[in-house]
C-alpha cells in the first residue's frame, strides 16, 4: 500500500485572523478610553472616597472637615479630634467653654474652676476667690488685708501691722511707752510676797503728822481705809523684798477729790534725817489744779537723779479709787507705770534711784485753806519672773 501524506499550506493573513476571532479574553476588554465609574450614593457631589458619610448627604468632604465631627475646619479648634471645642463655644480653643473660661481670648487664662474671681490667682493661693482685688497667700500669708512686709506677724491674722505696732511687740504705737523698743512694755508672770488692805496701819509702817495732823483709818470712797487729812501726811512701809529679787511690783488703791490737793506714791524710796523728806525713789503724782506750769488734771512722774521723766493727765482720776502699780526691773532698771492696768509710762532709772528700802504715801495741800482727805487702799508687793 502506498501512503500519501498531505501538506497543507496556510496564507499568514489568514492564520492571523483566524487567531483573533478564537480568543474569549480578549473579546470581553473595554475599549481602551472607557472611564471608571465615579460612586456618590448620597449624591452630595463628593465621591465615597473624600465623603465623611456617603449615606449621609448633610455630612460632607473630608477636605472640609477633617476629623468628620460636623464642624468645618475653619471653626473646629482641632480638626483632627472629633472630641475637641468648637471656637463658637471656645474662641481661644484651650479646650475651656467660653463660659468657664475667665478669659477665652488667652489660651493662657484660669478658668472659674480653678480661680472662681478670674484675678488670675488660683483658689487655693488666694486669700478671698470671691473678691479680684483681694490679696494673695505669696504676698499675705495669714490673708488679714496686710502686705507681709507691712505685717508685724504674716502668720497671724491678729497681729497689728507696723504702721499700728512700730516695734512689732503686741502693744499698739500709741499705748506703747517704748514704741522704738520691743523689749518694752515688758511682761513677767507675778507672785504675791505680802498684801495690806491699809484698813489699820501695816506693823512695820511710821507715819509723818503734818500741818495740822489728822491720818488714820477712816472711811473714804466707801471702804474703810487708811485717811490722809492734812498736808505732808506720809506714810512709810518698808519693802518686803530680798537683794536677790529682780523683778518687783508695788501696788496700791488711790482715791483724791478734785480741787487744790495732790496726792503721791513712791517706791524705792527712803527717808532723809527727817520724816518728811527722802532720798532715792521713782515717784507718781496726781491732782486736779495742783499742777506746775498751769496745767490741771496733771499726772507726774520723777526720779530722784532725773527729776521729771513724766507728764500726763489725770483726767477721770478724780473721786474714785484708782489703782496705780509700779513694775521695776533691777537689772538693767526698766520701770513701768501703769493706771488701772493700763501702761501709762516707762522710762530707765538709775542704780541710785532704785536702791530704796521704803515704799511711801504722801498728801498735799496748800495749808491751811482745804484738807487733802487722800485715801489708800489695797497694798500689794509681788516679785516676778
Amino acid at each position: 500500500m502506498t501512503t500519501r501524506t498531505l501538506t497543507t499550506f496556510a496564507h499568514p493573513l489568514a492564520l492571523a485572523l483566524l487567531t483573533a476571532s478564537c480568543s474569549p479574553a480578549e473579546a470581553d476588554k473595554p475599549p481602551a478610553d472607557t472611564a471608571a465609574e465615579v460612586v456618590d450614593e448620597d449624591q452630595d457631589g463628593v465621591s465615597i472616597a473624600d465623603d465623611c458619610d456617603d449615606a449621609d448627604p448633610l455630612l460632607g468632604d473630608r477636605a472640609e472637615d477633617a476629623d468628620c465631627d460636623g464642624v468645618p475646619t475653619a471653626d473646629d479648634c482641632d480638626d483632627q479630634d472629633p472630641a475637641s471645642t468648637t471656637r463658637a463655644e471656645d474662641a481661644d480653643c484651650d479646650g475651656t467653654l467660653t463660659a468657664d473660661d475667665c478669659n477665652d481670648e488667652d489660651p493662657a487664662s484660669t478658668t472659674r474652676a480653678e480661680d472662681a474671681d478670674c484675678d488670675g490667682t488660683l483658689t487655693a493661693d488666694d486669700c478671698d476667690d470671691e473678691d479680684p482685688t483681694s490679696l494673695t497667700r505669696a504676698d499675705d500669708a495669714d490673708c488679714d488685708g496686710l502686705l507681709t512686709a507691712d505685717d508685724c506677724d504674716d502668720a497671724d491674722p491678729a497681729s497689728l501691722s507696723r504702721t499700728e505696732d512700730a516695734d512689732c511687740d503686741g502693744v499698739a504705737t500709741v499705748d506703747d511707752c517704748m514704741p522704738d523698743d520691743p523689749s518694752v512694755p515688758r511682761v513677767a508672770t507675778w507672785t504675791e510676797v505680802a498684801r495690806h488692805d491699809l484698813a489699820t496701819a501695816p506693823s512695820t509702817a511710821s507715819w509723818c503728822d503734818g500741818a495740822w495732823g489728822g491720818q488714820g483709818p477712816g472711811e473714804v470712797g466707801g471702804r474703810t481705809a487708811w485717811l490722809m487729812s492734812s498736808d505732808w501726811n506720809s506714810l512709810w512701809v518698808p519693802l518686803p523684798f530680798s537683794d536677790s529679787d529682780d523683778m518687783l511690783a508695788i501696788e496700791a488703791a488711790m482715791h483724791l477729790e478734785p480741787g487744790n490737793r495732790s496726792g503721791n506714791l513712791a517706791a524705792m524710796i527712803d527717808p532723809d534725817g527727817v520724816c518728811h523728806l527722802s532720798q532715792h525713789g521713782v515717784a507718781m503724782s496726781y491732782s486736779n489744779t495742783r499742777c506746775s506750769e498751769g496745767d490741771t488734771d496733771c499726772l507726774y512722774v520723777n526720779t530722784r537723779d532725773s527729776g521729771r521723766v513724766h507728764s500726763g493727765s489725770a483726767a477721770g482720776l478724780f473721786g474714785d479709787w484708782v489703782t496705780f502699780r509700779f513694775e521695776i526691773f533691777r537689772s538693767d532698771g526698766l520701770v513701768q507705770l501703769k493706771v488701772d492696768d493700763a501702761i501709762e509710762t516707762c522710762f530707765y532709772a538709775s542704780e541710785s534711784d532704785l536702791a530704796g528700802t521704803h515704799m511711801k504715801f504722801n498728801a498735799n495741800t496748800s495749808c491751811c485753806s482745804e484738807r487733802p482727805d487722800l485715801g489708800a487702799s489695797d497694798l500689794v508687793f509681788e516679785t516676778g519672773m
